[in-house]
Formats: structure tokens, C-alpha cells, sequence
């Protein structure tokens, strides 16, 4: 029952690490910085309203009313307050020099804030849009062909659980099963994170998360090799051993990699 609930959990946070949310995961500073920009913006309006009766139609009229608490570094975010209705306003936020093609807009006739999709998108982020978009796409093949590898290393250790199931080798599957996270998030870094990504609390718990589920997994393959010198019985698991040692050295340099560039 563990073994099942765990290998649930792994294919659960892969395919959400390898999803179309991936890039929401290792995001960009610029549009971070452009998202809360945006947010603070919004909380300024609130309070312009409650001291003007109406929203400011400029932002510089919020800048210059020192109270409001809003500046923006505009080399790096350009924001606009588009347009004022009756009973709200729409404004939008995006970083000066997109990569991503990300872009903030809060509009009241539309539910609030929200990110725009390609369609809105094209509107604002013109001659870039067309590279960063073949960028993407390229991404999202690798992430397909990471996805395969996962599922296929997945399918791998469950083939080899009910295999020899009788034989009660739940440490080495757990462990597998558990050195598939790691993985996936390893790739996930190579094909997302460079110098400019946020490190957000996402980030850091998959890293240093991954960091020490490889490190229980190599400890686990050790003791493993050991075991095989003591029980023929765990020789019908050594295909475990060294795909899981394969795969976590992989992960451990990769962490090691990240850690060393964008930690220390």
C-alpha cells in the first residue's frame, strides 16, 4: 500500500513539474518583478479611489502622491494604466525586454488580474514573439522527451515490483520510485534555469528536496551492491541498483551544478 501511494505521488509531482505550469515554476526576474508591479499597482488604485473617488488615469498622478507607495524600475518593467471606466480601470505589466512573452493585465470587466493568453500576448510583445515562441517550442519537446523517460523508468521499477514482489524488496522500490523526482526535476533545471531565474520556495524545495532524496537513493544503492554479495535473492534486483545509480549520480551532478552557480 506504501508503494503504491508512493509511486502515485512521484508520477503526480512529475507530470506537474513537466507540464505547461514548468515555466511558471523557473521564472524569469523580469516578470516577476513585472507581476508585482502590477500587484502593487492595483493596491495603489484602491487607495487612490478611496482619497479621489475615481482611479488615477496615469500612473505618474499615483507616483507623484508620494503616500501611494508605488515606483517601478521602467528599464526594466513597462506598465500603463490603459483605461479608466465608470467603476474600474485596466492596466497591464510586462518586462521591457520580454523572453518569455509573459504579460500582467488587471482588468475589472474581466474578473481582475490575470495573465494574458497568445492572443493578448500579440498585441503587446511584437517582433520578439515569434523567436521566443520557437524557443519555447523547443523546450517543450525536451520536456516531452523527459516526460517519456520518466514514465518509462516508472513503468520499469513497477514492472520489476511485481516481478518479485514475493521476494519483500520494498526499500530498493521505494527508493527507485523515489529517485524518479530528482530526475525529473534535474531535467526540468537544465532545460528551464539559468542565471536569471527567481529563486522562489518552489525552486528551493525541489532542489535542495531533490538534493536529498539523491542522497538517500546513492546511500541506498551502496547498501544495496552489498546486499548482492550476501543474498541471491537481490540479484533479481540489480537492474533497480543500476539504473537508480545511473540516474542519481546524473542528478547529484546536476544539483551540485545548480547549487555551485546559483546558491554560492
Amino acid at each position: 500500500m506504501i508503494l503504491e501511494r508512493v509511486k502515485y505521488l512521484i508520477i503526480l509531482l512529475t507530470a506537474i513539474l513537466f507540464t505547461s505550469g514548468c515555466g511558471n515554476i523557473f521564472e524569469h526576474n523580469s516578470d516577476v518583478q513585472a507581476r508585482e508591479a502590477l500587484k502593487k499597482l492595483i493596491k495603489a488604485q484602491e487607495l487612490f479611489f478611496k482619497d479621489n473617488e475615481s482611479y488615477a488615469r496615469h500612473i505618474s498622478a499615483i507616483e507623484d502622491a508620494k503616500k501611494y507607495d508605488i515606483e517601478y524600475h521602467k528599464g526594466v518593467v513597462y506598465m500603463e494604466v490603459e483605461t479608466v471606466y465608470d467603476k474600474g480601470y485596466r492596466a497591464i505589466a510586462l518586462p521591457a525586454e520580454s523572453v518569455t512573452a509573459r504579460v500582467f493585465a488587471f482588468d475589472t470587466k474581466q474578473g481582475g488580474f490575470y495573465e494574458m493568453k497568445d492572443a493578448e500576448v500579440s498585441r503587446y510583445v511584437l517582433g520578439a514573439l515569434k523567436h521566443i515562441r520557437k524557443e519555447e517550442s523547443h523546450k517543450n519537446i525536451t520536456d516531452l522527451s523527459s516526460i517519456i523517460l520518466s514514465t518509462v523508468l516508472i513503468i520499469f521499477g513497477l514492472k520489476s515490483y511485481l516481478k518479485n514482489r514475493e521476494e519483500k524488496q520494498t526499500g530498493i522500490n521505494l527508493s527507485f520510485f523515489a529517485s524518479v523526482f530528482p530526475l525529473a526535476w534535474s531535467l526540468g533545471i537544465l532545460n528551464h534555469m539559468d542565471k536569471d531565474t527567481t529563486l522562489s520556495w518552489l525552486v528551493h524545495f525541489g532542489v535542495f528536496g531533490s538534493l536529498a532524496i539523491t542522497v538517500f537513493c546513492l546511500l541506498s544503492c551502496i547498501r544495496g551492491f552489498k546486499l548482492l554479495f550476501q543474498s541471491s535473492s537481490a540479484v533479481s534486483a540489480i537492474g533497480l541498483y543500476i539504473s537508480m545509480s545511473i540516474t542519481s549520480t546524473f542528478s547529484l551532478g546536476v544539483i551540485g551544478h545548480t547549487l555551485f552557480n546559483y546558491y554560492f
